[in-house]
């Protein structure tokens, strides 16, 4: 795990300082940028080479990176990342909704929640590219750039906000989650090492956080046929829901799923159940031997002593799975199984939001 936080938390720990920021709105800085004239500047930073060998030391580039949008109520909302000198952008990439921006989020220590990254990345053919914006402790802006699972390229803008970067807008919130989601839609990066590397202690934190909940608002559904199911929902987010217990019934037993919901409604942990019968619930003995007299065969009656059960736990990062633990306590990565599993989570959350 030491090695994985070296190279995942590379581009990440540069950014972090320990001076807590405010949350309230500054005055507009005087950074240069790539934006124009109709767009509004989300995001501009003075972007330095990151340089590790011999020393560590910062190479100063020349070179400014811009995160531009537009109105995100407009019909055609855009969010444009422009790289290089001003007046000579050396790269620029605009969102679009058949090939949108994504985003992702993450605590970089499972202890600190003050100490996290937003990230926004593409696809440019085979290269990959994620600007990283720290948060609450944290400060500056990174950009890292990879190919084929290695890192290409490593800058950072520097620590002092509204000289070395800057960010938000004084008619715009702070927060990259909210840039124009028509073009910028939630996804778990594609190289490993920008993720979270501490996501399970992360998962069974905030798993337990929602299990220990008390003033949950339960929303119920009852169904024989599709399962009986109960939704735990924010107290005070009437929209958030948290978790999802529900039972699916089958004539040779049952399956039980508690299905736990991150923010964006994306499941990252499920707890599947699933229970066996020795014989349909149905067949009593009573019915065994009515059959035994009517047909001459002997069936096995119900016998809740003899029902298995199975149990099997899953830990997602968005649409990445993490981790796959099997009933006899073993990692189990039968991604297919998982993707199918999630889809169940995804599916339950569906109907409560349309009987919300």
């Amino acid at each position: 795990m030491a090695h994985v936080f070296q190279v995942s938390i590379a581009l990440l720990a540069v950014i972090l300082s320990f001076s807590v920021q405010g949350d309230e709105i500054e005055e507009k800085s005087h950074l240069s940028s790539h934006c124009h004239s109709h767009e509004t500047a989300y995001l501009n930073a003075n972007m330095k080479k990151v340089i590790r060998d011999p020393s560590f030391a910062y190479q100063p580039t020349g070179k400014v990176l811009s995160i531009c949008f537009t109105d995100s109520e407009a019909d055609a909302p855009m969010i444009v990342y422009r790289y290089g000198k001003i007046g000579n952008v050396e790269f620029e990439k605009i969102a679009t909704p058949v090939a949108p921006f994504y985003y992702y989020h993450f605590t970089l220590y499972p202890q600190a929640s003050k100490v996290n990254t937003s990230v926004l990345f593409f696809s440019n053919g085979k290269f990959n590219y994620y600007v990283g914006q720290a948060l609450g402790m944290g400060s500056g802006i990174s950009l890292s750039v990879y190919r084929d699972g290695k890192q290409l390229v490593e800058l950072f803008s520097g620590n002092d906000k509204g000289i070395d970067y800057d960010y938000g807008t004084e008619i715009y919130s702070r927060s990259m989650k909210d840039l124009p989601r028509k073009v910028f839609v939630d996804k778990t990066p594609t190289d490993k090492e920008m993720r979270s590397p501490y996501i399970l202690e992360i998962i069974k934190r905030r798993y337990k956080e929602i299990y220990d909940e008390k003033e949950h608002k339960l929303l119920r559904r009852d169904s024989m046929v599709t399962g009986d199911a109960t939704a735990y929902v924010n107290q005070y987010v009437a929209t958030d829901i948290e978790r999802i217990n529900t039972t699916f019934y089958a004539p040779l037993g049952n399956t039980k799923y508690q299905v736990y919901y991150d923010y964006n409604g994306s499941p990252f942990f499920i707890l599947q159940q699933i229970y066996t019968y020795n014989a349909p619930a149905t067949m009593t003995e009573a019915r065994v031997t009515q059959l035994k007299e009517e047909e001459g065969v002997v069936y096995q009656a119900y016998d809740p002593a003899k029902t298995t059960r199975e149990e099997w736990r899953y830990y997602y990062d968005g649409d990445y799975v993490v981790k796959v633990v099997n009933p006899q306590k073993e990692i189990d990565m039968d991604l297919e199984r998982a993707k199918e599993i999630r889809h169940i989570g995804l599916d339950l959350l569906k109907e409560f939001i349309n009987i919300q």
